[in-house]
């Protein structure tokens, strides 16, 4: 008799155990009053980017503040445009100044420069 109550005792338990965890997952808000969230009228930011856009975006702002203080540096009158001998303090920029310089005035604008940076190796 004692084994057939011990069996009874773990079904029993088992399945209040079992009826516990469905009810736990299909019952509503502890708050009758309680209302679900209204949903956004915008979509969800992605979580991440694309690996080719990760690369990417990070390196600009960065090669842009490297370019500008290139500029800087080089812009020795501090006028905002660089000249030939200017230029030749970044190889770089110098090797393909008549290249870069667009509107043929003999100085870099910053723009002008800023894209032959980008396009340096």
């Amino acid at each position: 008799m004692h084994q057939k109550s011990v069996a009874r005792l773990i079904a029993l338990t088992a399945g209040l155990w079992i009826a516990g965890s469905a009810a736990a997952q299909t019952s509503s808000p502890a708050t009758p009053s309680a209302q679900p969230a209204a949903p956004s009228a915008q979509p969800a930011a992605p979580t991440a980017l694309p690996s080719a856009q990760q690369q990417q975006q990070p390196a600009q702002p960065a090669q842009d503040d490297a370019a500008q203080a290139a500029f800087k540096g080089a812009d020795t009158n501090k006028d905002s445009l660089l000249s030939r001998e200017e230029s030749a303090k970044l190889p770089v920029i110098s090797s393909r100044f008549a290249e870069l310089d667009k509107n043929k005035d003999g100085q870099l604008t910053w723009e002008e420069f800023k894209t032959g940076y980008r396009a340096a190796p």
